[in-house]
């Protein structure tokens, strides 16, 4: 007797294993992708610049160093655009006064340069 149960007992377990796996797409619930955050100079950089370029009046409205108001939009784009603003930050040069940007701030300004300085 006990040699036919563990012929019998492989053959429910197969049957469990097999009827609980599923191969079609239609049951399968999709995973959602994770909304995109599309980096622009409003929703991600000014608050960048804000608090790592202009305090401590280093490129402040009113004293700007080397001359570089950061406040604005147009002075930040052109800072990356015509200064080498993103290679100081990469070299550790800037922002001064204050700890190195993290690599995920670095490819945040990458980004928002990549989609053309979207305001």
């Amino acid at each position: 007797m006990k040699k036919n149960i563990i012929p019998l007992i492989l053959l429910f377990a197969s049957i469990f294993i097999i009827s609980c796996s599923s191969d079609s797409s239609d049951d399968m619930e999709p995973i959602p992708d994770p909304a995109p955050t599309e980096v622009t100079y409003t929703n991600t950089v000014k608050a960048i610049i804000d608090s790592n370029c202009t305090t401590s009046a280093c490129h402040d409205s009113s004293s700007p160093a080397a001359g570089l108001n950061l406040t604005t939009y147009e002075g930040v784009k052109g800072g990356f655009q015509n200064n080498g603003a993103l290679a100081q930050i990469e070299s550790g040069a800037m922002p001064k006064n204050t700890s190195d940007l993290s690599t995920t701030t670095i490819n945040k300004i990458k980004a928002w340069i990549a989609n053309n300085y979207e305001e």
